[in-house]
């Protein structure tokens, strides 16, 4: 893939990148909308009969695991016991392969992500089941943006400065992320796209590695999920210059959007929602939809969430697949301008 030079996209392909970004944010509001009432209209055409089973495609105590965690303390009230069962590896096929083989009775959920919905489109040749086929949408849950942080002794103290660095010595920095095709490391390779410059990849195995090496000055720039990395900003060993979601965030107010600093339109975050079996009956889809929204509405449940940086988003069930069907293109062309593949 060709880089542009210049403080803006140029090209057809780049301008294809920004635009699949702009594309989400007015996605995410028509989402919003079309949940309000969403509980009155579900009523009660369907209830469990049974302990519902949640499985997540993360390893426990990661912010995904923790997001659902809080979700499903949520639906609890409303609907009685729900389970939380990690099932983390294969880019989180192995999870959602638990899922596409549970039974269609509104029982089983599954994390459905950035990753596993979209991502893996692109990264993965083969995957055990076809996403549009095998699964069905409950409804997307929200978002948490990407922070872009480097060491302290950086000669760089801005975006701006650091983009000016990286063009005056090509390939002699180097960047983290928690690992390969990860959010981190695209927003990146999107931003290395934009400006014309060009870093050296240092994946690590997780956000806790990835954060260990900044704190060690192993790499000179990080960029990884706003929750991640918020105990270097608030402890100083790191210094945040921007993140990639469309707005600022409330939990740093002071961190401009890549968007506001010179490239309008740049947005990556990673985002999750849920999905169940594609046979689940229509009746039960709705009603859990209901529940999660309702979930994420309680003010103790939605407290907790924006404390891990996580912005919800309430809206009916398709407004997740909608959301990775507008992105797969985005994800597609970072990948194989990154040349990331499965090893």
């Amino acid at each position: 893939m060709d880089t542009m030079s210049g403080s803006t996209p140029r090209g057809g392909r780049d301008r294809r990148l920004t635009t699949v970004a702009l594309q989400r944010r007015g996605l995410l509001s028509l989402a919003a909308l079309a949940g309000t009432g969403q509980a009155a209209q579900a009523q009660d055409a369907w209830a469990p009969s049974q302990p519902l089973r949640l499985v997540v495609t993360s390893v426990a105590g990661s912010t995904p695991d923790l997001v659902c965690r809080l979700v499903a303390e949520g639906m609890r009230r409303l609907l009685g016991p729900v389970f939380v069962e990690n099932r983390p590896g294969g880019f989180g096929t192995i999870g959602l392969l638990e899922v596409v083989r549970a039974r269609p009775d509104g029982h089983t959920l599954g994390t459905g992500n950035v990753v596993t919905l979209a991502i893996n489109d692109a990264m993965l040749k083969q995957q055990p089941y076809a996403v549009e086929r095998d699964l069905a949408p409950v409804g997307l849950l929200g978002f948490v943006q990407n922070a872009i942080l480097l060491r302290p002794t950086l000669e760089a103290t801005t975006l701006p400065d650091l983009i000016v660095l990286l063009r005056a010595a090509p390939g002699r920095f180097t960047y983290g992320s928690p690992g390969i095709a990860t959010t981190g490391h695209l927003a990146v390779e999107l931003l290395a796209s934009l400006t014309g410059t060009e870093l050296v990849h240092v994946p690590y195995r997780g956000s806790p590695q990835l954060v260990e090496a900044l704190r060690r000055r192993e790499v000179d720039i990080a960029c990884d999920n706003l929750s991640s990395l918020e105990t270097l900003l608030h402890a100083g060993e790191a210094r945040g210059i921007a993140v990639t979601g469309a707005r600022r965030t409330p939990l740093f107010p002071d961190l401009p959007t890549v968007g506001e600093l010179g490239w309008p339109g740049f947005q990556i975050t990673s985002w999750s929602g849920l999905v169940v079996p594609a046979a689940t009956p229509g009746a039960a889809v709705a009603r859990l939809n209901a529940t999660v929204n309702a979930a994420l509405a309680m003010p103790d449940i939605s407290a907790r969430l924006a404390n891990l940086a996580f912005e919800t988003s309430q809206g009916p069930p398709q407004a997740l697949f909608d959301l990775a069907a507008r992105e797969k293109p985005l994800w597609a062309t970072l990948i194989e301008r990154s040349g990331a593949k499965v090893e």
